[in-house]
């Protein structure tokens, strides 16, 4: 692929594997895509209400951020944060929606994003034969490279698994 970010060839005994990192562009904000987020505005330019936290601006509009109604969330839902179960039940909705905000600013910052792992299996002369991948997956966060590397070795399996499918037609 020519979009990609990161590319790397694996021996695998004697087959080689191309694998690359591609940006996902087609990946909604974190608090679209999944739940579990606090309340996050769509773009305005109306001044920060009593409770809310700037989460990015552009230009003079603003996200926000509703830190005190993610709170409330919080204190509901049980959520917690690292290090889990330590903490009274309102220290511990505060630390996880402090959590929880810091991880939508990166986002928002662009010190992390959503990629594809595209794993290539290549033929004798280093042609692409068979490939498979995983969108939307977090990259540029530290505890994702283990992550990273389950999901190769499961792609590099659904490779051989689809050169196997192809023998026994």
């Amino acid at each position: 692929m020519n979009d990609s970010y990161r590319t790397e060839t694996r021996d695998h005994g004697a087959l080689s594997f191309r694998i690359e990192w591609v940006h996902d562009s087609d990946s909604d904000a974190p608090w679209v895509r999944e739940d579990g987020h606090g309340p996050v505005s769509d773009w305005t330019s109306d001044p920060k209400a009593p409770g809310q936290m700037i989460l990015c601006t552009d230009r003079r509009m603003y996200r926000y951020y509703d830190f005190a109604e993610a709170v409330k969330l919080a204190r509901r839902d049980g959520w917690d944060t690292k290090p889990y179960g330590t903490r009274k039940p309102g220290e511990r909705a505060h630390a996880a929606v402090m959590a929880d905000y810091n991880y939508l600013r990166q986002w928002c910052d662009q010190q992390w994003h959503y990629c594809g792992i595209v794993v290539t299996l290549l033929d004798a002369d280093g042609e692409p034969d068979v490939n498979a991948s995983l969108w939307g997956i977090e990259d540029g966060l530290p505890s994702m490279s283990e992550y990273h590397e389950e999901v190769i070795g499961e792609l590099i399996n659904e490779c051989l698994s689809q050169i196997t499918a192809t023998i026994g037609d």
